[in-house]
């Protein structure tokens, strides 16, 4: 099993490895993708890495099917980072 910091290092790893320009920012658990400009492309990068990371257990489009139907706080880090570790654990 993966703790949720282990989870959270992945994907920040992972977030650099799609924009290195990230590998100096302070992301924040509240810190959303948008805010870090990853764009459509990038995301669309991130969630084939995360899913290649992780398993199949990580669906990447579901968890932005979540993500759209917030009205606040959408697309944190957090929320990534609770979305794989509900998926890795279950």
């Amino acid at each position: 099993m993966t703790d949720r910091t282990e989870i959270r290092e992945k994907i920040l790893k992972t977030l650099i490895t799609v924009q290195p320009n990230l590998a100096d920012a302070t992301i924040e658990e509240h810190t959303s993708l948008s805010d870090l400009r990853v764009d459509s492309l990038h995301l669309i990068e991130v969630g084939v890495l995360l899913e290649d990371t992780f398993g199949s257990a990580v669906r990447f489009d579901e968890w932005l099917e979540r993500e759209r139907a917030k009205t606040d706080n959408a697309y944190a880090l957090s929320s990534l980072v609770d979305y794989v570790s509900e998926a890795c654990h279950s």
